[in-house]
């Protein structure tokens, strides 16, 4: 069976008890994500980097203002989409769970590393590999969301 996922340009909701807010504004500010014409297909689901998704795998996700880590929690393969439950980055380094759920449904296109080295230090998380993951999003970022 073949999955079909279009490209999509990502911008990062950030979610607060009353509503959804942009941390980055958009001219129509409607949309989780834009879709440009750039449609493909795929017979699995993997990752930008061509490694097979699956839930509980840790993955770095790109977005226009920066990356994010988190957890897959489902994969939807009738479109190729991959819906990801973020951890939030703590100003001592750490990265823990958002008080309110941060989750959000992403084109694998934008999983730029799906292996990253998180560990479970306590009730919060350490990205052993961040510089490489800092690297590999910035090359990435170059790449595909410059314009």
């Amino acid at each position: 069976m073949l999955v079909k996922f279009c490209r999509m340009v990502l911008q990062k909701k950030f979610k607060s008890a009353e509503k959804s807010i942009d941390k980055k504004k958009k001219d129509d500010g409607n949309n989780d994500a834009q879709q440009v014409p750039d449609c493909s297909m795929s017979s699995t689901v993997k990752a930008h980097d061509g490694e097979k998704l699956h839930v509980g795998q840790w993955v770095a996700v790109a977005y226009n203002e920066d990356f994010y880590v988190g957890q897959v929690t489902n994969i939807l393969s009738n479109n190729g989409g991959v819906k990801i439950k973020f951890l939030t980055k703590k100003k001592d380094g750490f990265y823990k769970w958002p008080q309110l759920k941060d989750t959000d449904l992403v084109s694998t296109e934008y999983i730029f590393h799906s292996k990253p080295a998180v560990q479970k230090v306590g009730s919060a998380f350490v990205l052993n590999d961040e510089n490489m993951v800092i690297n590999l999003y910035d090359s990435y970022k170059k790449k595909y969301l410059t314009s």
